[in-house]
């Protein structure tokens, strides 16, 4: 199951938590553990015996307002586990996290939980945004992004089409296994579909656990020619990113991605 939950805390002391800009992702991860504990221990436990596995959840990473007074991040499920906790959580939220380390306290102040959407419905509503006169798929990459790199076991901090995909279908398959996206040759017909266009990146670091990860932020466009089916199929993965994320680190806020789809004018 797809849910968001968007969270908004007013920040006292913004200059202190200012600091640590580079590696928020990584203190809100730490808080949201820290709850998940507090209220279902079971759940945490899956999570943490887990180790370097695929997180059924992403952070998005937190967010300021124009006077840096208030700050918002998102809880994504990507599975029925975490969305029915997120409904339990945004019903017994935290009113004020103090962050010892930054002499800066979090005092909640909004919330908005979205409705709850299986993975067939999802595929239903991509599909049916999906028209004849689709032209190109813009992906905005709104915090570092970053992948693994398992041949030399390091980091690729580059908008690679393979990576970006593969990461999508490795997380689908993952989390929606009734729903498969597993075939020999998806990838590749994916890969013919699309042509690079107007890219536009920038090197990042972000923080965490004390390592500074090499990523990338910025935005590229990619151009569709192709049967329909496989359109479908390429606009299904890459608008699941929105949820699931692109890339390495997805539950430390890395990976944030907007898609929009732009069509052929008349």
């Amino acid at each position: 199951m797809l849910r968001k939950l968007r969270l908004i805390y007013k920040v006292e002391n913004p200059k202190k938590l200012g600091t640590l800009n580079q590696s928020l992702g990584s203190v809100f991860n730490s808080l949201f553990m820290s709850d998940i504990f507090k209220l279902d221990s079971d759940l945490f436990d899956e999570l943490h015996n887990q180790g370097n596995q695929l997180k059924p959840f992403k952070l998005s990473m937190p967010q300021w307002d124009e006077d840096n007074s208030l700050i918002s991040w998102q809880i994504i499920s990507l599975n029925k586990k975490v969305s029915d906790f997120l409904e339990k959580y945004s019903n017994s939220l935290i009113q004020k996290y103090e962050i010892e380390q930054e002499q800066c306290n979090l005092v909640f102040s909004n919330k908005s939980l979205e409705e709850a959407i299986d993975y067939q419905t999802f595929m239903g509503q991509v599909y049916k945004d999906t028209q004849e006169k689709l032209q190109s798929i813009h992906l905005n990459f709104k915090s570092p992004t970053t992948f693994n790199w398992v041949a030399n076991k390091n980091y690729y901090p580059l908008p690679d089409p393979r990576l970006i995909l593969l990461s999508a279908i490795n997380k689908w398959n993952c989390f929606s296994p009734k729903l498969s996206l597993k075939d020999d040759h998806l990838l590749e017909e994916l890969l013919k579909t699309v042509l690079f266009n107007n890219v536009i990146i920038y090197s990042r670091y972000c923080k965490i656990g004390g390592i500074r990860i090499p990523s990338f932020i910025g935005s590229l466009e990619l151009k569709v020619k192709g049967s329909m089916q496989i359109i479908k199929l390429l606009a299904l993965c890459l608008k699941y990113l929105e949820y699931c994320g692109a890339g390495a680190k997805a539950q430390f806020g890395m990976g944030d991605v907007k898609v929009e789809f732009k069509f052929k004018e008349e």
